[in-house]
């Protein structure tokens, strides 16, 4: 048995590169006063355009401007946001909390947070969605996980998988609130190496 281990972190096992799952940073977005959404789309080289066939979007620090909403994801065909009903997904927390015939993905089933006194903002969320099968004839796909306070200041801990039932490609995904605005937080966009 060989085994060869590379400054860059790949390791060949017997001559086959058995860790790959290299991120390569696509683009950034920070937030830092109100805003209502955070989009990627393929403006971003390397980014739904067959380079990857997987991608990831992790968002930390975030914080919202109005108690308890729910963070939530839409996808775009063509350059237009789809806002039917053909999402649907599972959030992991106690009992069945599937939906289906939603107009977008859900990542938590407690609203978040945001514990003010004042001008303070106190809470925040931090998470990572990864998503793929964004070309034609495929659905979307999305998992993930996110750790977040709910509106009684208690920690919680939420995964989540979806699927939108298109057959279009897309080449766009937004991320907003169930209503209200976002004023901090960053979202990076990664391409996985496969």
């Amino acid at each position: 048995m060989a085994i060869t281990l590379f400054p860059d972190g790949r390791i060949l096992h017997n001559g086959t590169d058995v860790y790959r799952n290299n991120l390569v940073k696509l683009a950034a977005t920070t937030v830092s006063s109100t805003t209502a959404s955070v989009i990627f789309n393929t403006s971003t080289s390397g980014f739904l355009d067959g380079t990857y066939k997987t991608h990831l979007v992790k968002f930390t620090g975030v914080q919202i401007d109005t108690d308890s909403r729910y963070p939530v994801m839409s996808v775009y065909e063509s350059g237009v946001e789809k806002t039917d009903t053909e999402y649907q997904g599972d959030r992991e927390r106690n009992g069945n909390n599937r939906y289906s015939g939603n107009d977008r993905f859900v990542f938590t089933v407690n609203t978040v947070g945001n514990n003010t006194s004042g001008s303070l903002v106190y809470d925040d969320f931090s998470g990572h969605v990864y998503f793929q099968n964004y070309e034609a004839n495929r659905r979307f796909s999305i998992y993930g996980q996110m750790v977040y306070m709910n509106t009684s200041s208690e920690a919680m801990n939420s995964g989540f998988a979806g699927v939108y039932n298109g057959s279009n490609a897309n080449d766009g995904v937004r991320f907003y609130l169930s209503s209200g605005n976002f004023i901090k937080g960053t979202w990076t966009l990664y391409g996985v190496v496969d």
